[in-house]
């Protein structure tokens, strides 16, 4: 059995297709490319886009030949998310397929229960998983083994092996995405229960609310109450609950957010659970988009990135960051 790494389309545009249609897939030629080697792949991509640099056109043809040729029924195949901090992992159910839709390269999968945060996984799998190619192949330090103990146990990562990378491997990674993998594990081992409150409470008040923290103790379904104006009685008046818990909050969770929206005369809801939600809460929290959100670990991320240095100097010294630029890589996909 082999693990295949599947990215969901540049900036994940295909993440929803992917899961909803149970499929992975890569973009490329409007060419079927069923029955053909790597040569014939590459002979294909020298005709469709004879403009393109000669070792960008190798790379993508590489990765469809693992789309049509490599990959095998049973196979694993792990899927970064864009929409949070997490994979998803699906065992391969067909031979390769051509679509006139993007993605038009595809494979049928069977997904393996709901998503697993990227920080159960070991740094180097996370840099595996992260690679700037769109398909690419999990090999190194019994990567098949680990990732099937993680999907079986859906525990995080006990030991896991310290590992030089050579040159190759770490231009394939997206130095970015890693960066932010790498901050998700410390807030994740740093803020915990009220300190993580506090740190949720301060990204709020960077963006001009008001935020009020419950003291520790029951709160009755609220962690945060928050508001605009001077006094914080100006709308929009939101009721925050927050969760730093390892596990995703499910429908019920949220619904009983919107309970105590009511309770406490709030128009405005926020759910902040750094284990994520569950698809069926995403989706259904989306029938009261203009009224609640849910922030799993990208939100917060993004909240971090947005507003870091409108945070109180405390919050800072214990998350010390600082900003890079870095190239977009030619390997990503089209």
């Amino acid at each position: 059995m082999a693990v295949w790494c599947v990215k969901p389309g540049p900036d994940g545009i295909w993440e929803e297709t992917f899961l909803e249609k149970k499929m992975v897939g890569k973009g490329g030629p409007a060419v079927d490319l069923s029955g053909k080697s790597f040569e014939e792949i590459k002979s294909v991509y020298a005709q469709e886009s004879p403009d393109m640099k000669p070792r960008a056109r190798a790379g993508h043809a590489g990765q469809h030949n693992i789309l049509v040729n490599k990959m095998k029924r049973g196979d694993l195949v792990v899927v970064p998310l864009r929409s949070e901090s997490a994979v998803r992992i699906g065992r391969v159910a067909s031979g390769y397929s051509f679509s006139d839709a993007q993605p038009r390269h595809r494979r049928t999968v069977e997904w393996q229960g709901e998503p697993i945060r990227l920080d159960y996984f070991g740094q180097d799998l996370r840099y595996t998983f992260r690679s700037a190619m769109a398909v690419s192949a999990a090999k190194r330090n019994n990567a098949e083994k680990r990732t099937e103990k993680v999907l079986e146990t859906r525990e995080p990562e006990k030991t896991v092996p310290l590992v030089q990378h050579d040159e190759g491997e770490v231009a394939s990674i997206i130095i970015p995405e890693v960066a932010k993998d790498e901050i998700i594990a410390f807030v994740g081992a740093h803020f915990k229960e009220h300190e993580f409150t506090g740190l949720v409470a301060s990204l709020l008040r960077a963006q001009g609310l008001l935020a009020e923290v419950a003291k520790p103790g029951p709160d009755q379904g609220v962690d945060i109450l928050c508001g605009s104006g001077p006094l914080g009685l100006d709308p929009p008046k939101m009721v925050v609950q927050v969760k730093s818990g390892e596990g995703p909050i499910g429908t019920k969770d949220v619904n009983e957010l919107m309970g105590a929206m009511k309770k406490f005369d709030a128009d405005r809801g926020l759910f902040v659970s750094w284990g994520g939600f569950t698809q069926p809460a995403r989706k259904d929290a989306r029938k009261s988009f203009f009224s609640v959100r849910l922030w799993g670990q990208e939100e917060i991320m993004e909240a971090i990135s947005s507003h870091y240095e409108k945070l109180p100097e405390e919050i800072r010294a214990a998350l010390p960051l600082k900003r890079i630029l870095v190239l977009v890589s030619e390997q990503e996909d089209e």
